[in-house]
């Protein structure tokens, strides 16, 4: 059976906005999973070759798609194409942000044999919505990582470091509530920042790649937090939280910083399962929070976050599911 990848476009971004899939992309690869087609630049160009490569996609092929990051006519070509076996990760549900029906969702993933799911609470939600593939957790994306790359090892319990979209992080506005705990922030500028950096507990740092931050990121901690209050994560964004992995987590991890989050969102059983750090119901208890945390067990979590770091930087998350239904087929 000939392993082929949907790949995707990859853009030349200094964020980490792209990272997830083209880690993914690399990493099947090594899996032996050979591009479908080589993209153009092109938009226009870019869908023509889609769709060609599509229309004359081989029989008895282990196609793996990366969901959602091509337009939804192609997901629907590929449902027509018989004596193929089709699995999808998935990165991102946009039902779940309210942007398309749910049903329109589900009957897309209903395609594919196979569904690599974010972690169990995303599973649970898909299956009681009709989804009746076979689902895989994935539980944690890797985060793939040059040697070369070391952190930078300033580990003062009481600085928190968020790294992010800055923009729609308006939780941030607020944060000299809590002037017993320093703030570093890395990301792009906007037009608000200058407020958000004129609080005297908060230092902006900068916008780096994704390799850049990790050697740059300065604190005790990594914040995975989003919405507009202190209190809770809300809106859209709070609710997804209690389905998704954000890669936020990853990046954390792969920093070398203890995780802060959110007590309701589906990662918190991981973080506190695998002690990679600590869940709050909200960031004004988080003072009091860090000052019960020991050296020793402070030491603990920076062993097992190192631990989870060698997965997470060798793609052994993804490598390990492909590995499992390789051997099944």
């Amino acid at each position: 059976m000939k392993k082929i990848q949907y790949n995707i476009y990859e853009r030349d971004t200094k964020d980490a906005s792209g990272k997830a899939k083209t880690d993914v992309t690399k990493i099947l690869l090594e899996h032996g999973f050979q591009k479908l087609y080589q993209p153009s630049k092109y938009r226009l160009l870019r869908i023509i070759q889609q769709f060609l490569a599509i229309l004359f996609l081989p029989k008895d092929t282990f196609l793996f798609v990366q969901y959602k990051a091509n337009i939804s006519f192609f997901y629907r070509m590929l449902q027509h194409k018989k004596n193929i076996k089709k699995l999808a990760i998935i990165h991102d549900l946009e039902s779940l942000r309210g942007l398309i029906p749910v049903k329109e969702e589900i009957d897309i993933l209903n395609g594919f044999q196979t569904i690599i799911s974010h972690n169990p609470h995303m599973t649970k939600w898909l299956k009681s919505k009709g989804l009746g593939s076979e689902i895989v957790d994935l539980n944690i994306f890797d985060y793939l990582l040059d040697d070369s790359v070391i952190c930078n090892q300033n580990y003062d319990k009481n600085i928190v470091f968020f790294a992010g979209n800055l923009i729609k992080s308006k939780f941030l506005m607020d944060i000299s509530s809590i002037p017993q705990i320093q703030f570093n922030i890395y990301g792009g500028k906007f037009d608000g920042i200058k407020k958000m950096i004129s609080q005297r507990n908060v230092s902006y740092k900068g916008a780096f790649s994704p390799s850049q931050l990790i050697a740059n990121v300065e604190g005790g901690w990594g914040l995975v937090w989003d919405g507009d209050s202190l209190e809770i994560c809300t809106g859209v964004a709070g609710e997804y939280m209690k389905y998704n992995n954000p890669h936020k987590v990853s990046m954390c991890i792969v920093s070398e910083r203890p995780v802060i989050i959110w007590s309701q969102s589906a990662m918190a059983d991981y973080i506190l399962s695998h002690k990679l750090g600590i869940v709050i119901d909200s960031l004004l208890e988080l003072p009091e929070i860090i000052k019960q945390v020991s050296d020793d067990e402070y030491a603990e979590f920076l062993s097992s976050i190192r631990l989870e770091k060698e997965n997470l930087v060798s793609g052994r998350k993804l490598g390990g599911i492909l590995s499992d239904i390789e051997s099944i087929l």
